[in-house]
């Protein structure tokens, strides 16, 4: 039954409103350095979102993080490092279907907000407390607001982040548009964006739905290309991927140059099956600059498209590889019913990709079977190349249990790499832990855990079976029955 309560749960988050209560609970988690890069199933070191007063790491909670202190932290986001200023920021996402739920006790959560943790002199992280939150006044706030100091829904974000133009670009999925922060003259919680994508003002939070060159719906991750300063947006709505030229400077809606997985700019055409320049459910983006590559992850598809920008970008063009399946028709998840092992070359329902550039390492976190896996493509990359590292399951590429421990996930969701430590830092979004940091000679990671609390209209058993089907534009109707 698990993979059906997976499944209800992306489409819940992304396309619907049929789960009542939804926790998505987070923290973070370090690893201590072993002899070899490629160790399987390396242990973290430190964490941040499950702790003691004192700050030690605390393994065996899945206590909500929630906004009613700085310490607490939620959410399945990607982060960026500002390596000059030093600062790590962190998505505190607490995603909740456009409105805040409710813990026992009537503890409110839900942080709509990017926290900035403060790296020491060798980059790393210096207290538990974020030195500053972008998105809300302060540390004790939540509110939902469209404007240009506030984040109405971060969702299932992945922000980023340009190194010299000291330019934060942060998804604002609830409001449907992308909130530029400009830190070049400083730093101070609460302050305001500089600019708007998406929207003609930052007041304003249409519903773009008719996905034309300047409209988004329900936005929730970028990726930047700093060399060509170009902005990449996941519009998922729209199921595509859209490009903002910036070579010449910002304004607030500025329209996009290209669109990928579409064929161009118009009403959104919902795809039935896998192709090489289509997409269902986009996970994270990422670019490789060194190799020009945008790497889009597909939660519905059970894959990682990669797109060779090299030589230029065309709308609708098609992707150059792909992992996690042997071809770009086919889209397999690499996990049946809970029974079949989900082995050393596919994916089963990844959502975040991060890239280990120096020692061209590929990252990917599976929601679906508990893992993060990585292929080195040092030597070059096929279609559907085996996996060369597992991180989550002890080493084994065959299994797929969740685990509430120092070295297990339930959802590992966002990844953050750090070049400077070599740590890639995990989300375990079902365990409530926020992230972690795993340290493995080379390479760490962070570990996001939050906890699922199925709602009273599921206290029955689910059949194993739904329907599926497009509604409009960008939407999807869905339907379960009951057993």
């Amino acid at each position: 039954m698990k993979h059906i309560f997976i499944f209800c749960f992306l489409l819940s988050r992304r396309l619907s409103k049929i789960f009542p209560v939804l926790v998505v609970l987070t923290n973070i988690l370090f690893l201590a350095p072993s002899s070899s890069y490629a160790q399987y199933g390396a242990v973290p070191i430190d964490n941040i979102g499950q702790s003691y007063p004192d700050g030690t790491p605390r393994w065996d909670a899945d206590l909500p993080g929630n906004y009613s202190t700085p310490r607490g932290v939620m959410g399945d986001g990607s982060g960026v490092i500002d390596y000059v200023n030093k600062i790590m920021w962190l998505p505190d996402d607490a995603e909740t279907l456009g409105h805040q739920e409710q813990w026992p006790g009537n503890l409110t959560w839900g942080g709509n907000r990017i926290l900035g943790y403060r790296l020491d002199s060798a980059y790393n992280r210096i207290a538990d407390s974020p030195a500053y939150i972008i998105g809300q006044p302060d540390a004790y706030s939540n509110s939902q607001r469209c404007d240009r100091y506030s984040i109405g829904t971060l969702g299932q974000c992945g922000i980023a982040w340009s190194p010299s133009l000291q330019y934060l670009f942060v998804p604002d999925e609830q409001n449907n548009r992308v909130l530029i922060w400009d830190f070049s003259k400083g730093i101070y919680t609460g302050m305001p964006a500089k600019y708007v994508i998406g929207q003609v003002d930052f007041t304003s939070n249409v519903y773009g739905n008719s996905a034309t060159d300047t409209s988004l719906a329900k936005p929730d991750r970028c990726a930047w290309d700093e060399v060509n300063k170009r902005l990449f947006i996941n519009d998922n709505d729209n199921i595509r991927i859209v490009t903002v030229n910036c070579a010449h400077g910002f304004y607030n809606n500025m329209p996009f140059e290209h669109e990928l997985l579409q064929p161009g700019f118009g009403p959104a055409i919902f795809p039935t099956t896998a192709s090489a320049s289509n997409g269902l459910f986009l996970g994270q983006l990422y670019y490789w600059p060194a190799r020009q590559w945008l790497i889009s992850v597909q939660l519905a598809f059970n894959r990682a498209l990669i797109f060779d920008l090299s030589t230029g970008i065309v709308n609708g063009m098609n992707a150059r590889y792909v992992l996690g399946q042997a071809d770009f028709v086919s889209s397999n998840p690499n996990r049946i019913n809970d029974i079949a092992a989900p082995g050393n070359n596919g994916l089963y329902m990844p959502n975040n990709v991060a890239v280990d550039e120096a020692r061209n390492i590929i990252w990917i976190a599976e929601w679906g079977n508990n893992r993060v896996v990585g292929k080195n493509v040092s030597a070059g990359i096929v279609n559907g190349a085996a996996w060369d590292y597992v991180i989550g399951q002890g080493g084994s590429f065959t299994t797929q249990a969740a685990a509430l421990s120092q070295s297990g996930f339930n959802f590992p969701g966002g990844l953050t790499f750090n070049k400077k430590t070599n740590k890639l830092n995990i989300c375990d979004e079902l365990n409530e832990n926020g992230r972690s940091e795993y340290n493995r000679s080379h390479q760490s990671h962070i570990v996001l855990r939050s906890i699922w609390r199925p709602g009273i209209l599921y206290s029955k058993c689910l059949c194993p079976s739904f329907t599926c089907e497009r509604r409009r534009p960008g939407r999807i109707h869905i339907q379960l029955r009951e057993c």
